[in-house]
């Protein structure tokens, strides 16, 4: 496999991705067969409520390309199978963006939970002994999650959390804002100003979430994919 033979990388460049490559910092993605989308069945977003799944964004944009799919793929079946390995080559990757933004004198971005919801940087401690939110001061760690549990573990870290609003969690989504935290909710067809007696602001024209401001709504555009209907999904927010 390419990526065991070193061909390949589990971190993509954002530029591939019409949101990020709007992003002021140099941003990097990890994306892997969301749910269980694997040959063990195995959750990779353990939180996924039902209608979140229909509106994944697994296959929208750059990802409905055949070859980005099977990539996608390949990766997660390295996840289930060689866990120690993966971790391994995310950490080595990981350390060669640090050390290039640290030479830079710059940051770099990195999202790696694109289409899963995982504790890669737990992972990563547990497995090498590195504290790679402390230690690698070149990058700025971001995720959107729908485990307000590791919200609120990473509350106040180096690690920016955006809690996700799905049709059944309104009540953790709303805890979440009244402690200063950002939840992101799909509104369709336009974000609003207000939602639910909270601020929202846009978030749709760039994926700097660490920038956003605190106790707000994050307002996302529904994007289409195969097979759901913004109308009829309760994942989606009709304004």
């Amino acid at each position: 496999m390419e990526l065991l033979l070193g061909k390949k990388r589990l971190l993509q460049p954002g530029s591939n991705n019409k949101k990020l490559a709007s992003n002021d910092t140099e941003t990097w993605i990890l994306n892997l067969a969301p749910h269980t989308q694997n040959s063990k069945g195995k959750s990779l977003c353990g939180h996924a409520s039902p209608s979140c799944i229909k509106a994944c964004l697994f296959k929208a944009g750059h990802g409905k390309m055949p070859a980005v799919e099977r990539t996608r793929r390949l990766n997660t079946e390295v996840f289930i199978h060689h866990r120690e390995t993966f971790i391994q080559l995310l950490h080595q990757e990981l350390w060669g963006l640090h050390l290039k933004a640290t030479q830079e004198g710059s940051v770099i971005a990195v999202r790696t939970n694109g289409t899963s919801d995982i504790d890669f940087y737990q992972l990563i401690l547990n497995q090498t002994g590195v504290d790679v939110l402390k230690e690698y001061t070149g990058l700025v760690a971001y995720d959107y999650t729908k485990d307000y549990k590791k919200w609120e573990k990473y509350r106040g870290t180096p690690y920016h959390l955006t809690f996700s609003r799905s049709e059944i969690n309104w009540l953790q989504a709303r805890w979440v804002l009244e402690q200063g935290g950002n939840t992101a909710v799909v509104f369709y067809p336009k974000v609003p100003k207000t939602w639910q007696g909270f601020p929202v602001h846009d978030g749709s024209f760039s994926d700097e979430r660490w920038l956003d401001p605190p106790g707000y709504i994050i307002g996302l555009i529904y994007k289409k994919v195969p097979g759901d209907d913004p109308l009829t999904n309760p994942f989606v927010v009709k304004v």
